[in-house]
């Protein structure tokens, strides 16, 4: 311990630290980087006008779908049993499974449109994900012989009238 508080550096030899090495942004050299970036809004540019090319959005639409189960699968992991239940877990903790299922989706929807994709489309990557998170959750109550914790969160959410 005392080779510890030792072998720390002294107020004084911060600043002369920072005194020795002291450099400013001014100073920096962005030639370099300036290359790159040039290239690299070329590249930019070209995907842009590939996105709005429909033959792209197609083929985004069906590699989307075909990756949307397994996406979802992955964020609720039916394989894996909870090692806490939603009851015994401090509320500063919780965190409901719908809610992000519902923030997942939001947010991939999001992106698909900033790419382009119809509304059409965007509402059926919701409806497909919504399905295949509920699979899932119900493959976990199969799997494990227990209620998926999404139901504890169920039972607390109020029903419309």
């Amino acid at each position: 311990m005392d080779y510890i508080l030792q072998s720390r550096p002294t107020p004084l030899d911060l600043y002369h630290r920072w005194e020795n090495q002291n450099w400013s942004t001014q100073k920096l050299d962005f030639t370099e980087d300036r290359a790159h970036w040039a290239s690299m809004s070329d590249r930019l540019g070209l995907m842009e006008a590939g996105v709005r090319d429909r033959s792209h959005l197609e083929r985004i639409e069906a590699t989307i779908f075909r990756l949307l189960e397994a996406a979802c699968r992955i964020v609720a992991a039916p394989d894996r049993k909870y090692a806490i239940a939603p009851e015994d877990t401090p509320p500063n903790l919780l965190i409901n499974p719908c809610e992000v299922g519902t923030f997942s989706l939001v947010s991939l929807t999001k992106r698909l449109r900033t790419l382009g994709l119809s509304t059409q489309a965007c509402e059926e990557v919701t409806k497909r994900g919504n399905l295949y998170y509920t699979n899932a959750w119900n493959e976990y109550e199969d799997i494990h012989g227990e209620e998926h914790p999404r139901r504890f969160f169920d039972r607390f959410v109020p029903v419309a009238t």
